[in-house]
């Protein structure tokens, strides 16, 4: 199976790279981990600032290749929050 990493870039372009990365079954599963993380962070972000940020979650691949991003603000339904 492969790694996935899950980096997280700022909109400002400053990324904080995943150093373990998550052994997943194919993309649809690192997909859905993707929004779980992009989901925390805005939870996180929302109570502790009362707004989401621009930030993303990319799926990078072993050889560091972009396979796909997902926005934090998308991963959040407002009255969820």
């Amino acid at each position: 199976m492969p790694n996935y990493f899950f980096d997280v870039r700022s909109s400002d372009g400053t990324v904080v790279p995943d150093t373990k990365g998550e052994t997943l079954t194919d993309i649809i599963a690192a997909r859905t981990e993707a929004r779980q993380c992009a989901y925390e962070l805005a939870v996180s972000e929302y109570r502790r600032t009362g707004v989401v940020d621009g930030r993303k979650v990319e799926i990078v691949s072993e050889t560091g290749k972009l396979l796909d991003d997902v926005r934090v603000r998308d991963s959040v339904i407002k009255d969820k929050v």
